[in-house]
């Protein structure tokens, strides 16, 4: 196999994976696919079930004092393009939020989310502070339960380095370009 079709190959491969894949998000097991909570700090009485799910087959059922988080590495405010998840109960989807920052500082919204009983999305975006780095975010206050939330979402913009996929697969074919020059040449 020459350097070329090892090169091909490997671009194409990139080049038809699932958008998914290529996805600039930050945030670990979402939407609870793994049927477990990794990447999630979870205390009181909540656990991944398959009664509901907003996608998939699971979300993260909070019964009396559940709580939520995640930490990550440091995201400035200002790169995110999205933080958000689903939820479903039939009051109060939530009491609070608390954000983590880098500079050591945490954040605790008060927010009494109303809730239809339908599947709910919440953007916590607005709840941000744009001058600091972003490291963990937690959410609290679901007695009663159960609340059931599910696709987290903590997606960067097109500031970040990551390119989105459209940009990813120019690339690749200009490298294959490339290649294809270079070996013409010899």
């Amino acid at each position: 196999m020459t350097l070329r079709t090892k090169v091909g190959s490997v671009l194409i491969g990139f080049a038809l994976a699932p958008i998914g894949a290529l996805a600039n998000t930050i945030l670990v097991n979402g939407g609870f696919e793994t049927g477990t909570t990794a990447g999630w700090y979870t205390s009181g009485d909540g656990s991944v079930s398959s009664n509901e799910s907003h996608s998939g087959n699971y979300s993260f059922a909070a019964n009396s004092n559940g709580y939520l988080e995640q930490h990550f590495d440091a995201v400035p405010v200002q790169h995110i393009a999205q933080l958000s998840f689903w939820g479903k109960r039939d009051q109060w989807l939530f009491d609070s939020l608390k954000f983590y920052y880098a500079d050591g500082t945490t954040e605790v919204n008060v927010v009494l989310k109303p809730s239809t009983g339908n599947w709910t999305f919440v953007d916590l975006q607005s709840f941000l502070n744009s001058n600091k780095a972003l490291t963990g975010v937690g959410i609290y206050g679901t007695s009663p339960g159960p609340v059931y939330l599910d696709d987290f979402e903590l997606r960067l913009g097109v500031e970040h380095p990551v390119p989105e996929p459209t940009t990813a697969m120019l690339m690749s074919l200009g490298l294959i370009a490339l290649i294809r020059r270079r070996e013409q040449k010899r």
